[in-house]
Parts: C-alpha cells; sequence; structure tokens
C-alpha cells in the first residue's frame, strides 16, 4: 500500500460564507418544541367596545360576546443532506474536519430558516407595501438588470407612519427593518439619515453603521442581493432566485412584539464508521416556523423596490 502524503494545513480555515440570519431572533420566540412538532398556534384577543364615560342610561347593562380567534402556523422540516467524511480525509487533515463539517451543515439549515421567516413576515395586503419613489438606480439582486427606484426619506417616513396608524407602537418591543444591500447604500445616500457631524456624533457612520433611523434597527441581509425573499409585480411572495424582470427586491420592516418564530431542538444523526461509505455519515434537521402574530398582519410593512421604467 502506497504512504499516505501529509499536507501541512493553515491553521486559518476558510468558512463557507452565509447570509446573516439573526434577524429572526428579533421576535416573540417559541423555541424548545420537540422536533416532531407540527404547528403552534398564537391567540389572538379581538377588540372590545370602547369603555363609557358616565352614569348608565338604564339597567341590566348590555352584555357582549367576545369570541377570541388565533393564528395557526406550519413546522417546516428543514435538513441538510447527508455527507460523508471518508476516513482518510480525517487522517491528512489537521483540523477537526468532521466537526467543520457539521458547522457548516447548521449554517445552511439556519440560512433556510432565515429565507422561511422573511417570506413568512412579508405582508400579504397591498396595504402594508409601500414601493419606492427615489431615482433611477441599477439593482445588485442576481437575475434582475433593469434599473429600480431608490428608497427615499420620505418612502421610510410612510413605512412608519403605516405602522404607527397601525398602533404597532403601542405595544412593547422595537422596530427593526431588514434591508436589501442596494437600500442600505440609498440611505446612506440621505443626508438627514447620516450628518452625524451636526448632533456632535460622528463615530457611528465613520464605522459603516447606520444604527437606529426613525427608530427603526437597521440590519441588511444579502442572498444574492435580495433578503432571502422578493414580490413579483402582482405582489406575490416568493423565495426562488428572481428570474422575472419585474420582480421586486424587499425590505422588511416590523415590530418584535408582532411576529414570532418557533424552532424544535435540533437533531443530528451521525453513522461513525459505515463500511457501505468507508466513513463517517453526519445529517441534522430542525422543524422551524414563523408568522406574523396577528391575523390582520399588523406590526409589518415592506418597502418593494419597483422598476423605474
Amino acid at each position: 500500500m502506497s504512504q499516505i502524503q501529509m499536507t501541512k494545513y493553515s491553521r486559518e480555515l476558510q468558512k463557507q460564507l452565509f447570509p446573516l440570519n439573526e434577524f429572526y431572533k428579533k421576535a416573540i420566540s417559541e423555541s424548545g418544541l420537540t422536533v416532531d412538532a407540527a404547528t403552534f398556534e398564537i391567540p389572538n384577543l379581538t377588540d372590545l367596545d370602547e369603555a363609557v364615560l358616565g352614569e348608565p342610561t338604564k339597567l341590566p347593562l348590555e352584555v357582549g360576546k367576545s369570541t377570541d380567534n388565533k393564528v395557526t402556523g406550519t413546522m417546516k422540516l428543514i435538513y441538510s443532506k447527508p455527507l460523508v467524511i471518508e476516513d482518510e480525509e480525517e487522517i491528512v487533515t489537521n483540523y477537526n474536519k468532521r466537526l467543520n463539517k457539521q458547522l457548516q451543515q447548521a449554517g445552511t439549515i439556519n440560512t433556510k430558516a432565515g429565507d422561511y421567516a422573511a417570506y413568512q413576515w412579508l405582508p400579504s395586503a397591498t396595504g402594508d407595501i409601500v414601493v419606492t419613489t427615489g431615482t433611477a438606480r441599477a439593482t445588485s439582486v442576481t437575475g434582475l438588470s433593469s434599473t429600480r427606484k431608490a428608497a427615499t426619506k420620505a418612502d421610510i417616513l410612510n413605512v412608519k407612519k403605516k405602522l404607527m396608524l397601525a398602533n404597532a407602537l403601542n405595544v412593547p418591543g422595537e422596530l427593526y427593518a431588514l434591508v436589501t444591500p442596494d437600500v442600505y447604500n440609498d440611505l446612506l445616500g440621505i443626508a438627514e439619515f447620516v450628518d452625524y457631524d451636526k448632533t456632535g456624533n460622528t463615530s457611528k457612520l465613520e464605522q459603516g453603521v447606520l444604527g437606529k433611523i426613525l427608530g427603526f434597527n437597521i440590519m441588511v441581509r444579502s442572498k444574492n442581493g435580495h433578503i432571502g425573499a422578493l414580490y413579483t409585480a402582482a405582489n406575490a411572495k416568493i423565495w426562488t432566485p428572481a428570474t422575472a424582470a419585474t420582480d421586486r427586491p424587499v425590505s422588511l420592516f416590523w415590530h418584535s412584539g408582532m411576529v414570532c418564530y418557533a424552532e424544535s431542538s435540533p437533531k443530528a444523526y451521525i453513522e461513525s464508521d459505515s463500511p457501505v461509505y468507508m466513513g463517517t455519515v453526519i445529517n441534522a434537521k430542525v422543524r422551524f416556523g414563523a408568522e406574523i402574530c396577528r391575523t390582520d398582519e399588523k406590526g409589518v410593512v415592506a418597502l418593494a423596490e419597483v422598476p423605474a421604467s
């Protein structure tokens, strides 16, 4: 048998690049579910009549009835494809290949969960979708070539107004925005949002951080240039790669107390020393769900980048 040729590997392992997925943690959490959980439910209390000021004109008082409803979220199975780590690979590498491949599998699962959360949290009602109104600029979304209208200060104000009119700000929590790289760049070009020198606080802009804008904590996610989901021209949600010239990249704005996610404990599969594959086979799975908490979809607004022509 020929001798195994040893190779010296750098201690700096170049990791796989994944989109940022922390955004979906900024929500109500239902964690620790079992890996076979099929659904989770968010009870919705229906509105009551306004309280009455003054003495009643007649007795007994009129009695109303409250019938509450609920939002039911489906727990989707997300799993990685099985991968074999051959015995020889473990011998000749000077880093823990199996551990790092398991971390990669976890990364693919988290990325798919992030895509699904972005898709689920996008509103369906046209009234909750604001379209960009700025000047034409190029799009960075893979598969799209036509120009899009840039986001403006007025567009962000319109988003904030819709959330205020929906009483979203009356709920404990914070406001968040998940924007595309293009919209982030648009925001950097709005003087009122980045003129920290006028307030004496220049540190954030020097670090390339916008921080908060109009109360929104700004976050960026890029999966081929979009946040993980898009709209069609008819405002139908999609999370496949953009293919139609009229597809709309979208940024998502939400209140953390009005969206939720649920995830089970992950389950890993390891078959060591498999004689069939002459190595160790690894795989993992999790169940994940994400929903807008309210049936009326209050608490979320989308900003869609529309074609400029």
